[in-house]
């Protein structure tokens, strides 16, 4: 590792096909998440386009938010999924072969460094991830305030 950047494409090539494969379900995840968090803050606008009707918008807003729990549930099951991936291939850190003239610690270093990096992306993407959801959510539970104020008595 002769390079100092520590975003995912520059150390591509250095990565685990087991790294590649779970960037590429944590793209998927990703692109899913947003599309949905899009279309979920396109289905509150026309809901309350709609107005008045109250039944009508508690049911599509009772949609929205299990669609969205789904969401919840695919992160959830996707970071579990990186940490049994993150700590399967920790493991192969100490495989040194010895045929370098650099003492074998500094090699294992740099195979730590390179999963603690694929480790920062991840959570980076994740967080970001997470806020979209909180956001989201947050208008979600807004919205269902409004409603609940509007109750017929």
């Amino acid at each position: 590792m002769d390079h100092q950047p520590y975003a995912l494409w520059s150390i591509w090539r250095e990565l685990a096909y087991s790294y590649r494969l779970f960037i590429f379900i944590l793209g998927g995840v990703s692109i899913y998440s947003l599309f949905l968090a899009i279309r979920t803050m396109l289905g509150l606008r026309a809901i309350r386009s709609l107005g008045g009707d109250v039944t009508t918008a508690r049911g599509s807003l009772e949609a929205l938010s299990n669609r969205f729990a789904n969401v919840r549930q695919a992160i959830g099951a996707t970071f579990y999924l990186f940490g049994f991936v993150f700590f399967v291939s920790l493991q192969t850190a100490f495989n040194v072969l010895g045929l370098s003239s650099r003492p074998s610690m500094v090699v294992t270093a740099e195979n730590f460094i390179l999963h603690f990096i694929v480790a920062a992306n991840v959570f980076f993407i994740f967080l970001v991830l997470h806020l979209i959801q909180w956001f989201v959510w947050c208008r979600l539970g807004s919205f269902r305030n409004v409603l609940d104020t509007h109750r017929p008595s």
